[in-house]
């Protein structure tokens, strides 16, 4: 199952990259907005990354091998996907109308900024609370940096600033990938951990 997750995951990146090619292909590029969705591209890659640093494939068979508390975690964990993969659905459609509004093709909305803003959001929760409740969980410190962006995110996404089309996509890119590279450098990955529980760490 962990597996089937990972790959839902992966499919919804997907359809964000198309999203982001579906995006140019309507507009004449020009250097500046190349560069829009080359930021659009990594704000996607930023949030494959953060997942798959921490995935976990040992979920459910602690799980099925525990007592009543690992199978309650189990379904965290699993239903913890839900705004993972709604989120980078919404993240993508958002890119998608950044990059058309930054190419002059329509107006910056606010519904567009607040899809794309809550999409990342809600991906970066998911992410946060599934993996914290995964056998080898994301410490206390990774999973409060990951729901910090996330309100970041929130914020910008409601308007806080107002700020247009390319600060939007860059500020939220920024954040997310000054998130993964913190996490890569600082987290030892599931593998290289005991396999053991660890959701009595305090």
């Amino acid at each position: 199952m962990p597996e089937r997750f990972g790959l839902f995951v992966i499919i919804l990146l997907g359809e964000s990259v198309t999203a982001v090619a579906a995006g140019i292909a309507r507009i004449t590029l020009t250097p500046s907005l190349v560069a829009v969705a080359a930021v659009a591209f990594t704000l996607g890659a930023a949030l494959w990354w953060t997942y798959f640093i921490r995935s976990d494939s040992s979920a459910i068979t602690h799980a099925l091998e525990g007592e009543r508390g690992a199978l309650m975690r189990s379904f965290v964990y699993g239903y913890g996907h839900l705004p993972i993969l709604a989120g980078i659905g919404a993240a993508g459609v958002g890119a998608e109308e950044a990059i058309l509004a930054a190419a002059g093709e329509h107006a910056w909305a606010p519904g567009a900024r607040l899809v794309l803003g809550v999409g990342v959001a809600a991906a970066l929760g998911g992410m946060a609370v599934s993996q914290r409740w995964a056998p080898t969980a994301l410490p206390w410190p990774s999973f409060a940096a990951r729901l910090a962006v996330a309100g970041l995110a929130v914020a910008v996404g409601a308007g806080v600033g107002s700020l247009g089309p390319v600060a939007t996509l860059g500020v939220l890119t920024s954040a997310a990938v000054g998130l993964a590279v913190g996490e890569t450098l600082t987290l030892p990955h599931p593998s290289k951990l005991p396999n053991e529980p660890a959701w009595d760490d305090g």
